[in-house]
């Protein structure tokens, strides 16, 4: 996402990033600071390495926007794109599109930032997406996903029991 970043920095849509978290790669932390530096942002940048859950979760709430820079495939099966949709917050990346399926029609494009005032778009767009990952990957559903997996095991058990008595 660098070239729509810088697009967005330069032009004052974006004026901070907070980078949550801790890669195995000290390089790649240093290429992540190269690369925000880069961006000139208004009022910076922050690299806070690992967190408590607590904070995390306090600067997902506080937060404009959550930006997601993999790629479509890699949406669903991200840690930190389910953590964004279960804190409702807006999702910018540069695959987003209206017409796409969901959770993509949800997500924001870079270009949309630079449009008209899309506030109660976005708002919409954020409970969307809170809802859709409460439907696909809420720990209330994997729970019930688990408990239902241990009454089937053990329903056959009990089957299998009688049988063989």
């Amino acid at each position: 996402m660098r070239s729509s970043l810088s697009s967005l920095a330069a032009a004052g849509y974006i004026t901070k990033i907070i980078s949550i978290g801790a890669g195995s790669d000290s390089n790649l932390d240093n290429e992540e600071r190269s690369l925000l530096k880069a961006l000139q942002l208004k009022e910076g940048f922050e690299q806070l390495g690992p967190r408590p859950e607590r904070e995390i979760s306090e600067l997902l709430f506080a937060a404009s926007f959550g930006i997601f820079a993999h790629d479509e495939l890699s949406l669903t099966k991200s840690g930190t794109f389910m953590a964004y949709a279960a804190h409702e917050l807006n999702v910018l990346a540069d695959f987003a599109d209206k017409s796409k399926p969901a959770p993509i029609c949800w997500l924001v494009a870079p270009r949309e930032l630079q449009q008209e005032d899309l506030n109660s778009e976005w708002k919409s767009r954020a409970e969307s997406l809170r809802a859709w990952q409460k439907e696909n990957s809420s720990w209330e559903l994997i729970a019930r996903t688990f408990a239902d997996a241990l009454d089937l095991e053990a329903a056959k058990l009990s089957r299998a029991g009688t049988l063989h008595s």
